[in-house]
């Protein structure tokens, strides 16, 4: 016979979820099952919670909810972190030191160094910095593994360890452009912060980066099947030379060079013909002259996971040059920060594509108010700045012996942080850490403007996750 479900159960499932609001259906049969000697079944608690309680999502809950809420103390080594992905600093520590530890896994160790490294840079030991809530988090640490940690302390202090910081070093070289190479003999540059598209090379101080960063970019483009461009320099009319490229894009891109800021190359990707799908943004009020619409806006969506509000929506266009002829019919995403309003940025696209669309906003969340400076930089036709490998700050070895050795681990990784998006003092930086599925929410309050828009605009990868500052 089916029992009635009566009042007092439903004012424990309710109270349950109700302290405990991360909780699903099995959770709370469990903790009725064992707290109040009440056997009832998932299907039942769900019955209860969508008669009497609060909305149901369906699906997984997201990981961030239990700690997003939670303040770090140290939240702003996060951002070395981030220097670190694309600097491999860790990665080539920890293989070196895999040598004299074998038992220790090469993942554990690399996070291991990474939190040494960490320490030694605040001041004070592993084990006390670890105490220090979601400290352990900014190296990748669910805990700390103290049997491994006192192991490989102690054969660092029997025998000194050398690491050469050769690659590393390789990896910091100062990269000022790329040459991307299409299968029909076309060759088309771009800075190395990917803004804008130039017949040749420029070497602006404004565009310089570490080789690391910018062939972290291309990887993870080429394993989404993207290519971004900031925005297309035009006055009215569209350049002729961004439908050339979306042209040569059907031929496939062949390989992608690396340039120093003296043009010459330095690295090269090779890619066999790879046909990615391409995002070219522009300001609308640029190109009033050249564009007329084929079909009304749709309806606008908004991209989740990026700073503020962003909606997005299609319509189909045709552009024409400054000649007038030739016509070009083209898909473009218009972008705005409002439900309701006129659109501040437009993309073009080959064809409607809303993942197209979300992940080029995901890369530059920063397009309306980053635009005038960057418009600044290009229009003003300043002479091409040469500049010396300012990322050449990486020593040739690190010895490490002791514990407060690892230092030399997070000075390096500040000072590439400083050449890339200017002086910013990461340590006693208190905020949160909340993980998304494509991306990290970094809230630190403390952080001046003008540096979460240069992070937000660098575009830092963590585990394949863009990081965003608010």
């Amino acid at each position: 016979m089916r029992r009635k479900i009566d009042q007092h159960l439903i004012r424990l499932v309710l109270q349950i979820r109700k302290k405990n609001p991360h909780y699903g259906v099995r959770q709370i049969a469990q903790v009725l099952r064992a707290e109040h000697s009440r056997s009832v079944s998932k299907s039942t608690v769900h019955t209860i919670l969508k008669k009497r309680g609060p909305r149901l999502h369906r699906g997984r809950k997201k990981a961030a909810v239990r700690y997003a809420r939670r303040t770090v103390q140290e939240c702003g080594l996060f951002l070395l972190r981030g220097v670190d992905a694309h600097l491999e600093l860790s990665r080539e520590v920890a293989a070196q030191l895999h040598e004299l530890a074998p038992k220790i896994p090469l993942t554990q160790l690399r996070k291991l160094v990474l939190a040494c490294g960490f320490s030694a840079y605040e001041g004070g030991t592993i084990e006390m910095n670890s105490k220090k809530r979601g400290f352990l988090r900014m190296a990748g640490l669910a805990r700390l593994p103290k049997r491994r940690t006192a192991s490989l302390l102690a054969l660092l202090e029997r025998e000194t360890a050398r690491i050469s910081l050769q690659t590393v070093g390789m990896n910091a070289r100062a990269v000022a452009a790329i040459r991307v190479k299409c299968g029909n003999g076309r060759q088309v540059c771009c800075d190395a912060r990917f803004s804008t598209l130039w017949p040749r090379p420029r070497a602006l101080a404004y565009c310089v980066f570490p080789l690391g960063y910018v062939a972290q970019q291309v990887a993870w483009m080429r394993k989404n099947n993207f290519f971004f461009c900031f925005f297309a320099l035009c006055r009215d009319y569209l350049a002729d030379g961004i439908f050339d490229f979306f042209d040569a894009l059907e031929s496939g891109i062949e390989s992608i060079e690396y340039l120093d800021p003296h043009s010459k190359p330095i690295g090269k990707f090779d890619c066999g013909g790879w046909k990615p799908r391409c995002a070219i943004g522009y300001f609308p009020k640029h190109v009033g002259r050249g564009i007329s619409f084929l079909t009304k806006p749709g309806r606008f969506s908004r991209v989740e996971h990026v700073p503020g509000e962003v909606y997005a929506g299609w319509v189909s266009t045709r552009f024409q040059n400054r000649a007038g002829d030739t016509q070009r019919k083209a898909e473009v995403g218009f972008l705005r920060r409002r439900r309701i309003g006129l659109p501040l940025w437009g993309v073009i696209c080959g064809r409607r594509s809303m993942p197209l669309l979300k992940a080029y906003v995901r890369r530059y969340p920063e397009f309306d108010q980053q635009f005038p400076a960057e418009e600044r930089v290009f229009m003003e036709k300043a002479p091409d700045i040469v500049t010396e490998n300012v990322f050449n700050l990486v020593p040739a070895a690190l010895t490490l012996g002791r514990e407060r050795d690892f230092r030399g681990i997070g000075e390096v990784l500040a000072a590439i942080l400083k050449a890339e998006i200017g002086t910013v003092e990461v340590r006693m930086r208190s905020g949160e850490v909340i993980p998304y599925r494509h991306t990290y929410r970094v809230v630190m309050p403390s952080l001046p403007s003008t540096v979460r828009t240069r992070v937000n605009y660098a575009g830092f990868l963590v585990g394949n996750k863009r990081v965003f500052i608010e």
